[in-house]
């Protein structure tokens, strides 16, 4: 374990976060289940289907409770939790003890020390840890280098568009020497207070009478190891680590669908870019992520999880509908900070949604336009937009 590594160590021994759950059963830990988590999402890990039912999943950097989660929701697959703080790992440790997971295993390990190892796993979710480490790209490289031929890694690093306040203010409490005990926490939330008006770092900070715990403080402002990655950079250390990005964990956050108007005079010179620059250029527009969530797999010739509305592949997808969707009646439905409103026929075929009915089959219950070409392109239309947003998923095969 290298000095920095013993240095993030240290700081989750005496400053727990994130915060422990008690229980997995609750609504709690459903509020914070992981967007990897196979039994919600599998579909969007593995379009062309899961390489097998009784996964080998990997949580690297488990913290207090994502790992024993993500074993309680999957009894039929195997969990592994690793991360540097005994800390965390002893709460993983209760959480398996009351609810019986045999299925769980949990070790004090290094994420750089995985590769070392002749296990495979079929699923490697690592969120929130390799910001912090010394040199992410070894970190992640590590991880492909353990993941199986099928395999999806499930990764999540920091923005960079929302937090530069975050590193100005960073840069000033280490320069005046404020260390991470009581006293230093203290001067940390006073000189919030009397942040100016402008500063930065004020759109990352909750509204009024919201108070950020003195671990979560810690872990924002006082980190000992810290960085955020633009669009284009988090996709470059996904191809530094020999992986291909597979896409975002959620479209809606990257698309000019969700957030320019067609009429804007941007609109037009989005056409001539390419999908990697879009995104950037959408970052870049709204200011938005605090984090990139992407799932990352083994590069290949022909990707069997590649949605594309071109040609007529897509006419045999399976769309499923992600989890959080929901309809609010009166031709509206909402996933998260996004509401969109369905035309009759949209209704139609976002109720046809099942995870089970081909897209063919579901333009066929539409009874106009009575042309069946006009049926398919209605609904290739609807589809692909529904995909760029990220309100369904589509099993491929």
């Amino acid at each position: 374990m290298n000095t920095v590594s013993q240095r993030v160590a240290a700081q989750y021994e005496r400053h727990i976060y994130p915060p422990p759950l008690d229980d997995l059963s609750g609504k709690a830990a459903r509020d914070k289940t992981e967007r990897a988590d196979p039994k919600y999402f599998s579909a969007h890990l593995w379009p062309e289907g899961p390489p097998r039912n009784n996964l080998r999943i990997l949580s690297a950097g488990c913290g207090t409770s994502q790992a024993a989660h993500v074993a309680y929701n999957n009894p039929e697959c195997s969990v592994t939790g690793i991360d540097l703080s005994e800390a965390s790992l002893a709460h993983q440790k209760q959480l398996a003890e009351r609810h019986g997971l045999k299925n769980l295993k949990l070790e004090r390990r290094d994420i750089v020390e995985v590769g070392a190892s002749s296990e495979r796993y079929d699923l490697i979710i690592c969120t929130g840890v390799l910001h912090h480490m010394e040199r992410p790209d070894e970190g992640l490289r590590a991880l492909a280098s353990a993941l199986s031929p099928r395999g999806a890694i499930y990764a999540m690093v920091y923005a960079s568009a929302k937090r530069v306040g975050v590193y100005f203010l960073q840069d000033m409490f280490r320069r005046l020497g404020v260390a991470q005990d009581a006293g230093g926490i203290a001067f940390v939330r006073k000189v919030l207070q009397e942040l100016p008006a402008h500063h930065y770092a004020r759109w990352f900070l909750p509204g009024p009478g919201v108070q950020i715990e003195d671990a979560e403080l810690v872990d924002i402002f006082l980190h000992v190891q810290d960085r955020a990655y633009s669009v284009q950079e988090a996709l470059d250390l996904v191809s530094g680590a020999g992986l291909t990005f597979q896409g975002w964990n959620d479209n809606g956050l990257y698309t000019r669908d969700a957030h320019i108007d067609p009429a804007s005079e941007m609109w037009p010179r989005l056409d001539g870019l390419n999908e990697q620059d879009e995104w950037s250029v959408v970052d870049d527009f709204t200011l938005h992520n605090m984090r990139h969530s992407f799932v990352a797999r083994h590069p290949s010739d022909d990707p069997p999880w590649r949605i594309s509305f071109d040609g007529t592949d897509w006419l045999r997808y399976r769309p499923v509908r992600h989890p959080s969707l929901t309809p609010l009646g009166g031709g509206k439905a909402q996933r998260g900070q996004f509401q969109f409103t369905l035309t009759p026929p949209e209704q139609i075929l976002l109720q046809a949604a099942d995870g089970q009915t081909s897209i063919s089959a579901i333009a066929g219950k539409l009874s106009e336009p009575a042309a069946v070409s006009e049926r398919r392109e209605l609904a290739r239309a609807f589809f692909r937009r529904m995909w760029r947003l990220g309100h369904l998923f589509y099993r491929t095969a």
